[in-house]
């Protein structure tokens, strides 16, 4: 398996390079029981993922029309999350 090194506040941790988390949830992984048994319904992971695609929607339509671009960069995973590949690492 492959990994990269992905940074936060406590510093450096390794976290498979197949996988869409970050450093903190690595951490998380590592601290806490989580997994299947103790994740979030797929309902809910796919609820959050269609509210970030609408999210980007209208980030890109104000941009379009030249209003300010005030938004978060996570926005790019709505349109990541359409393909559904990316739900395969948390099944």
């Amino acid at each position: 398996m492959t990994y990269r090194i992905e940074k936060d506040t406590l510093g450096e941790v390794k976290v498979p390079s197949n996988v869409y988390w970050g450093a903190q949830t690595e951490r998380s992984r590592s601290n806490f029981k989580i997994g299947v048994a103790g994740s979030m319904p797929m309902e809910i992971v796919y609820g959050f993922a269609y509210l970030k695609k609408a999210a980007r929607v209208n980030f890109v339509a104000a941009f379009v029309a030249g209003g300010p671009l005030k938004g978060p960069t996570s926005l790019g995973l709505g349109a990541a999350f359409g393909s559904g590949k990316q739900f395969q690492s948390l099944k």
